[in-house]
């Protein structure tokens, strides 16, 4: 059965897209699991997170790197939003405008995982199918990354807190999860200095770890971790290089190595399904530096 259209009451604009925002919640950020999607890097995965209950909007900030601006005014709790009212996150300005009647984009039919846009400018890089996916639905879900996974007893701890409430395992200044955040770019050229390893964070539906990626190849890579995944669960991994922004590659576990044996690293084989021109274009660079390596 067909569910009926649920009118929208209000729309977000962007430059000059405006998308509906049917009643629920609407988590804007740059995950892909967000209903709204940004691919700026100073984006925070879920940045805000809008509550829409027939003619009130009730927004929620969510990033603690960048926070969110309310009409200029940094959004500290839950706040009321009316038609016309701007919030900035990021370097993205979005408004909220309030829907006439016979607006074409006054209907929105629900679906079980929504996403109402991707919202790229010339600031971002289109991302671009590179492989066929397999489960298309596995993709569209995405994987919720909001938390870490201590490596000592599986907790599930939130991304600003260091420190695992369960067992007392601290995440160091530099993990890859604490760095997020903190990351500055600079541009990618041909002369640029590409290490031996990268970190990053892996994330799924079932675990977010910090880890140090020195498998690399072109359709994908290798996760080195003992917190494992079954085979066919998507993920997504940020890689962090060195005085770049974080870079999203989203992928789909394909093997399982188990416990070291004779020296061998225990992990995931992960393919990519999806990365940026931008991302394809670091890969190859880092292959080539490993190339010369030797």
């Amino acid at each position: 059965m067909v569910a009926a259209p649920v009118r929208a009451r209000f729309v977000l604009v962007y430059q000059d897209q405006r998308v509906p925002l049917p009643d629920g919640e609407i988590v804007v950020g740059r995950s892909v699991a967000c209903q709204i999607r940004f691919n700026a890097p100073t984006v925070s995965r879920q940045h805000l997170v809008l509550h829409v209950t027939g003619d009130t909007i009730t927004v929620e900030n969510r990033s603690t790197s960048t926070g969110t601006l309310l009409n200029g005014r940094r959004l500290t709790a839950p706040s009321v939003v009316a038609a016309g009212d701007e919030l900035v996150l990021g370097p993205r300005t979005v408004r909220i405008e309030r829907l006439q009647p016979g607006d074409e984009v006054s209907a929105y039919t629900p679906r079980p995982q929504p996403a109402l846009g991707l919202l790229p400018d010339g600031d971002d890089e289109d991302i671009t199918e590179t492989f066929e996916v397999p489960d298309d639905a596995v993709l569209a879900a995405g994987p919720q990354i909001a938390f870490h996974t201590c490596p000592q007893c599986r907790e599930r701890v939130r991304f600003d807190v260091t420190l695992c409430p369960a067992c007392g395992h601290r995440w160091s200044a530099d993990a890859a999860s604490v760095r997020l955040g903190q990351v500055t770019s600079r541009n990618v050229t041909e002369d640029i200095a590409m290490p031996a390893a990268v970190m990053a964070v892996y994330a799924s539906e079932a675990i977010t770890v910090d880890v140090t990626i020195t498998e690399l190849r072109k359709d994908g890579l290798f996760v080195p971790t003992e917190l494992l995944d079954a085979p066919g669960t998507a993920c997504e991994l940020t890689l962090l290089p060195d005085g770049q922004a974080p870079m999203v590659v989203h992928g789909v576990v394909t093997a399982v190595r188990g416990a070291a044996i004779g020296g061998a690293a225990a992990g995931l084989d992960v393919k990519f399904t999806r990365l940026s021109d931008g991302v394809g274009l670091w890969i190859d660079l880092w292959l080539r530096a490993a190339s010369r390596r030797g």
